[in-house]
């Protein structure tokens, strides 16, 4: 990978934010902050692992690679899906070397929504499996669980 990667959930009236980050040389980070406060809560890090993960570092690079991935972040700063934070929905952001995508819910009715294209959907999915499967190994797992 050759540029940092940070995602996460924006919204949802919740009392932390949390942001993943996956950097060069497969340097994974999660961070969990406290919404207005100066609490300070844990940061975990650690490489991903070579083996036995269904998601890796080239995996991510691969997705980034995709064309519609290409063109959202081209296109960015862009929202597509519906944004429903208003209502205590969230909108899960992906940055990469500042440009910005927002990915909300499915469109459904909303005649002015942009459909989520496959890629960037895709890339969502993988990206929060990346999040699950650092959080269950043990280095991460022991600093979140305090």
């Amino acid at each position: 990978m050759a540029d940092t990667i940070r995602w996460g959930t924006l919204g949802g009236f919740g009392p932390t934010q949390e942001t993943s980050t996956l950097s060069p040389c497969r340097a994974f980070s999660f961070e969990r902050r406290s919404i207005g406060s100066e609490t300070s809560l844990p940061v975990c890090s650690q490489e991903l692992g070579s083996c036995g993960e269904a998601v890796s570092a080239g995996d991510v690079a691969d997705a980034l690679d995709h064309p519609d991935v290409v063109a959202a972040l081209t296109a960015a700063p862009v929202l597509y899906g519906v944004d429903t934070r208003e209502v205590d929905g969230i909108l899960f952001r992906i940055q990469v070397d500042g440009a910005v995508v927002d990915v909300g819910d499915e469109c459904g009715e909303w005649p002015a929504c942009v459909p989520i294209p496959a890629g960037v959907a895709a890339l969502v999915d993988m990206l929060q499996t990346l999040t699950q499967e650092q959080l269950a190994r043990q280095t991460c797992g022991a600093v979140m669980a305090q």
